[in-house]
């Protein structure tokens, strides 16, 4: 019997993610169900009480408020905080029945999963599924800028910092983003701040080692951003074994920063930058990330993001 076929695209978050999903729906390749990022399988190996309170939680209870035809049944077998790797199989198997080539999770918090925990869902999934990765790359010096600019002004600017969905539920916490928004008047100097800690320069944020480690076990394409939406469709359609006819929009190429159009269904997008970079910045922010590249070069022998 022919096992069900799942897609993950595991992120790499602020590299369009969203237009890619938006593509592969479009043209009736995959079905994902409930939604783009459940952030299961994130839960399962973790089971953080921060990352229920931020993710799962507003997840769970807008679909049990708002369930738009999904049964309950279905919702808690991915949603609930009892939720095991054998109802995140039972869901997707549940989805197959459908008529798509593919079943999705396209959670960006999938690149942060372990490789240890991925190892140890290997034979399960394995074992029900004809599994395939994909994982979008941006050039980075631009998508940790997209990233830092994005949380910037969810925890800083927003004029409502207390009920920020991304704010602590802590005095401590509170405290410390009003300091900070003190600190850096806008999100260039954040970002920089950010690189000039090393936050930038750690496993965490390696493009060749969330490549690697799911590479290690199933299938994996990386695809680069520009080059995918620049016209180089055939990689993609050759992996997943489908035409693609169209490509979603994507505000992110070509990078326009505060000037990207306004589509509606890409706000996280178009908001995320909320300057431009100057020629001076995107150096500043090179010299930090050089690692990326060079790491990126020595891995795949190309330089997307390099004349």
């Amino acid at each position: 019997m022919t096992k069900p076929k799942l897609l993950f695209l595991t992120g790499i978050g602020w590299s369009a993610t969203t237009p890619l999903y938006k593509t592969l729906k479009e043209n009736k390749i995959i079905n994902s169900g409930i939604g783009k990022e459940p952030n299961t399988l994130h839960w399962l190996s973790s089971k953080d009480p921060n990352f229920w309170y931020y993710k799962r939680d507003p997840q769970y209870k807008w679909l049990l408020e708002n369930k738009s035809g999904y049964k309950l049944e279905n919702i808690q077998l991915l949603f609930s905080k009892d939720t095991t790797l054998d109802d995140f199989v039972e869901y997707y198997k549940r989805l197959s029945a459908h008529d798509y080539p593919y079943v999705s999770d396209f959670s960006n918090s999938n690149a942060d999963l372990s490789p240890q925990f991925i190892s140890e869902i290997t034979p399960t999934l394995k074992e029900n599924f004809d599994v395939k990765v994909m994982i979008i790359f941006r050039d980075p010096v631009r998508r940790g800028y997209s990233e830092s600019s994005a949380q910037y002004r969810t925890k800083i600017k927003s004029n409502d910092v207390l009920n920020s969905q991304w704010n602590d539920n802590n005095p401590s916490s509170r405290f410390r983003w009003r300091l900070l928004r003190k600190k850096f008047p806008d999100s260039i100097s954040y970002w920089k701040s950010l690189l000039q800690e090393n936050a930038y320069n750690s496993s965490k944020f390696s493009y060749v080692q969330v490549y690697r480690k799911y590479a290690e076990h199933f299938p994996t394409l990386p695809i680069v951003m520009e080059d995918l939406w620049s016209g180089n469709i055939e990689p993609l359609e050759n992996f997943l074994e489908c035409k693609i006819n169209s490509l979603h929009e994507n505000c992110y190429y070509p990078e326009m920063g505060t000037k990207a159009p306004r589509y509606e269904d890409l706000e996280d997008q178009w908001m995320s930058d909320m300057q431009d970079l100057s020629d001076e910045d995107y150096a500043f922010g090179k010299k930090y990330t050089q690692w990326m590249y060079d790491e990126w070069y020595e891995e795949f022998r190309t330089r997307p993001w390099e004349s």
